[in-house]
């Protein structure tokens, strides 16, 4: 097998993001460019120079339409969810390009097989006011976080949190030996549905990064336009501004060298 570079893999995972991009356009499924992603497309255009993945969002309904295609349908790519493989331990699905396969260091418990991959997340309602969309997100925080945990094949400690929370990471990498992924995800992916996308005034992919930040009003997730991603096209939110403020503040100035990196636990090679 070939270790994949990192070039290499920003550009698997471009194919994959456009063959997505053409699945649902011919289908009437939206979808559009979210977290680093997003960003990279506003402010550079492309990939964010020191960051090398692709996050793509899409509304509950067009996100269950999107899995039910490709697990009835020949499609360019793979893809991995919660559907298809039992111990998965994720809520969002995977887009991923056969040929390719990952090196765990950390993650995939289950032993689940992918490769190279696009993160697909589905955006879920929360409610009519902002009050009650609080609520809703905070009932899921546990199994949320426990759920992670789950999918840890041994503990380690975070690159991203700061070491008084490594008691509480340990207590649920603990708990969660007493489960499997596929036991907390469906459990969870049931909570999520409990508000309809349609219906809720307010929404938020609630097992994004940015926790709390992720919610924001109906409209910003249903009304899209076009941007420039490494030359080419692809939907984003119209109020594009809205979330990348949120998320990041002032989203147009890029953070200090020595915050400039990836967290991918991962090696990725080619099968052939």
């Amino acid at each position: 097998m070939r270790k994949i570079d990192t070039e290499e893999l920003k550009q698997i995972e471009l194919k994959l993001l456009q063959a997505v991009d053409r699945l649902c356009r011919k289908e009437g499924i939206r979808y559009y460019l979210s977290g680093g992603t997003l960003l990279g497309a506003v402010r550079h255009k492309g990939f964010i120079p020191w960051d090398d993945d692709i996050d793509i969002a899409m509304p509950r309904p067009d996100f269950d339409r999107f899995i039910d295609l490709c697990l009835h349908s020949e499609q360019e790519f793979r893809i991995c969810c919660n559907v298809n493989e039992p111990e998965y331990g994720y809520i969002f699905a995977k887009a991923w390009m056969p040929g390719t396969i990952l090196k765990e260091d950390f993650c995939n418990r289950g032993h689940v097989e992918s490769g190279v991959y696009i993160d697909i997340c589905p955006i879920d309602g929360l409610g009519d006011t902002y009050e009650q969309a609080i609520h809703q997100y905070r009932k899921t925080t546990f199994l949320r976080e426990l759920l992670v945990a789950s999918n840890w094949q041994r503990f380690f400690r975070s690159s991203t949190r700061p070491v008084y929370h490594e008691p509480f990471r340990f207590a649920l990498y603990v708990l969660s030996r007493f489960t499997s992924p596929g036991k907390l995800t469906a459990r969870l992916d049931a909570r999520l549905r409990e508000v309809p996308f349609e219906s809720a005034k307010y929404c938020a992919g609630i097992i994004g990064a940015y926790r709390t930040r992720e919610i924001a009003e109906h409209d910003v997730f249903s009304d899209y336009i076009e941007l420039e991603f490494e030359d080419n096209l692809f939907l984003a939110p119209r109020q594009y501004d809205v979330l990348l403020t949120q998320w990041f503040g002032d989203y147009m100035t890029p953070p200090p060298i020595e915050k400039r990196e990836t967290h991918h636990t991962f090696e990725a090679f080619y099968t052939e």
